[in-house]
């Protein structure tokens, strides 16, 4: 049976349409959070279409995107257009970086696929020294709404094994890492 993170790809392009944007604000704090130095390099986690790719690119970063779905780059290629990014067809956790490191880690929606001491023990060896982690993601607060109500039966039926929850937290010991 395919991960359900994996599935994605399948349907990049509707993905890439209807999937919503970073909120601004969000974007401006991870900047401020990042710290970056100019023309600092981020690698970027589960970049999918491109949503936060093209925010860290406007605002000068060097970045390295990886996604494991090949149709989603392709995604993340048209929607970047020409520009200096290195799209890298690859989980995180499988990633050679071949020694490089980085000025930040950045995951906007896909740090919870991935087991989060594996995560943060690879951002620790990536990262250079005060190096950041930032990571992003919506969470879901409609549990017992008129919505949630609605379609949890769609959920029950359709992914029965899915937690329907908001994603795993990382752990507090994150800021370690900073």
């Amino acid at each position: 049976m395919k991960e359900q993170r994996h599935t994605f790809d399948e349907v990049a392009d509707v993905y890439a349409a209807i999937r919503p944007g970073v909120p601004p604000a969000a974007v401006d704090a991870l900047w401020r959070h990042l710290a970056l130095p100019p023309g600092g390099h981020v690698v970027e986690v589960g970049c999918g279409t491109g949503k936060l790719t093209e925010h860290l690119v406007e605002r000068g970063a060097r970045v390295t995107a990886l996604d494991p779905g090949a149709k989603l780059l392709a995604a993340c290629a048209r929607a970047l257009g020409p520009c200096e990014v290195e799209l890298v067809e690859t989980t995180y956790e499988a990633w050679a970086s071949d020694g490089r490191a980085c000025d930040a880690v950045a995951a906007c929606q896909a740090a919870h696929w991935i087991e989060p001491q594996a995560f943060l023990d690879k951002t620790y060896t990536l990262l250079v020294p005060g190096g950041r982690l930032g990571l992003l993601w919506h969470l879901d607060t409609s549990e017992g709404s008129s919505f949630w109500r609605a379609t949890q039966p769609l959920y029950d039926r359709y992914l029965p094994d899915a937690p329907n929850k908001p994603p795993q937290t990382i752990p507090l010991h994150v800021a370690a890492y900073e």
